[in-house]
């Protein structure tokens, strides 16, 4: 009997172990220069909502408008006219978007939200711009910028060119 529950809790085990792993391996990956998943540069705004549901208007300027996914901790823009995604920023408590949550999302090249500005320009290279204010620091790479707080990485933005 005890043979028996041993087996069946290895494969339990087993089972679930694996179905974690196939989980974590098809998780969307923010890519720089690209987005994260399906919400990538240039996708029609219906495909973008069909991964994130329905937003929040936000505001609309002369060539884009910005919808909120304060939930998702997610923010994107569309082209006026064409609802093409245009930018998409992921969230982690910055200023002025506390009511965002933190967005629950995989970064390539093993940056985290724990990173640091020196961790993040050793994995991403020579930054094109690094803007300092205060407290904030923006460090802007080809398809990809990082927005720090008092050294807190708050905000990853994938702008289109």
């Amino acid at each position: 009997m005890k043979i028996l529950f041993s087996v069946l809790l290895l494969t339990l085990f087993s089972t679930l172990a694996f179905a974690q792993k196939a989980k974590e391996e098809t998780e969307p990956v923010i890519v720089a220069g690209k987005g994260w998943g399906v919400v990538v540069l240039g996708a029609k705004r219906k495909d973008v909502e069909a991964m994130l549901g329905e937003g929040k208007d936000r505001s609309k300027y002369d060539d884009v408008y910005f919808i909120d996914y304060p939930e998702k901790g997610i923010q994107v823009s569309y082209t006026n006219g064409k609802d093409t995604l245009a930018n998409v920023y992921f969230y982690n408590q910055q200023r002025r978007y506390e009511n965002f949550s933190t967005a629950s999302v995989k970064m390539d090249k093993g940056i985290s939200w724990d990173s640091s500005a020196e961790e993040v320009i050793k994995a991403y290279g020579k930054p094109k711009g690094d803007f300092s204010n205060g407290d904030m620091r923006r460090i802007v790479f080809k398809g990809i910028d990082f927005r720090f707080e008092s050294g807190k990485m708050v905000r990853i933005g994938i702008p289109g060119e």
